[in-house]
């Protein structure tokens, strides 16, 4: 009679997270941008390979293995928000405290704690230990964007989010309910997060491990092959809605600056 009972409480359970699951989802895509107005990143070759930009208020999937370069080009959308297109950014850190990433982002040319000074960009990091104030501050982020006026939001990245959830099913349904959640801040916003495993070239399209771009409006994914003793860089635009984007594997580089496609180029599949 007992095991009947625990049987019968978890298929109950069961059925409560996938209401949750179907409830986020309608949420989040009732809330969905509509095709209009572009964002431009300011990223070389990307604006035309998005075919204009990103919409306005979209919300994007950033993903790729360790090294494939989704903090650098989340901040280099930020840091070109202010300088080229007069666009306040906010940039928040999960996991990442904000001294190591300056440090890192000066090998690319960026002063971030001058930027910062300056106003020309706001930085929030979430330690380790700090993750789950993330949530417990929703409406302190949401009142901070409204007060600076921010048009552009990075979250890097979506991973320790996640982890907040102990079961796996919860941790879908959170990723849902993170997508909806930043839909009401009314900001073009880059979510990055890792992949489920190593990144190959193949017919079949990439995921991360919670599938958090089966909610958003775009998807890109970032390659770092490694061949011969040489890293071949590439970026793929796998969805985005709204946008007649390219639907090729587009070179890519990183260096001082920050990142460059090359969209006209045309990627070497014998050497991936």
């Amino acid at each position: 009679m007992a095991e009947k009972k625990s049987e019968i409480d978890f298929l109950s359970e069961l059925e409560k997270i996938k209401e949750k699951r179907k409830a986020a989802l309608r949420t989040s895509e009732a809330a969905a941008p509509k095709r209009g107005e572009r964002v431009k990143s300011g990223i070389d070759g990307l604006d035309e390979a998005l075919g204009g930009g990103f919409v306005k208020n979209s919300v994007i999937v950033i993903a790729g293995p360790n090294g494939s370069g989704k903090t650098v080009s989340s901040m280099q959308f930020i840091i070109n928000g202010m300088l080229k297109y007069d666009e306040l950014g906010l940039f928040i850190s999960i996991d990442e405290e904000k001294r190591p990433m300056c440090e890192n982002m000066r090998s690319l040319g960026w002063d971030l704690e001058k930027l910062e000074k300056e106003k020309k960009m706001v930085f929030i990091d979430y330690p380790h230990h700090e993750v789950e104030q993330f949530y417990t501050q929703e409406n302190t982020i949401l009142n901070l964007i409204k007060s600076m006026g921010v048009k552009r939001v990075v979250v890097d990245s979506a991973v320790p989010l996640a982890l907040v959830y102990e079961k796996e099913d919860e941790r879908r349904v959170g990723m849902i309910d993170l997508v909806s959640k930043i839909r009401r801040w009314n900001c073009t916003t880059l979510i990055t997060c890792e992949d489920k495993g190593k990144a190959e070239i193949s017919q079949g399209m990439p995921s991360t491990k919670y599938e958090i771009e089966s909610v958003a409006d775009g998807y890109i994914y970032l390659y770092n092959l490694y061949r011969e003793g040489e890293r071949k860089r590439a970026l793929e635009i796998l969805k985005m809605r709204g946008s007649a984007h390219s639907n090729k594997l587009i070179p890519m580089e990183i260096g001082e600056g920050g990142m460059r496609i090359f969209p006209k180029k045309r990627f070497d599949y014998r050497d991936a």
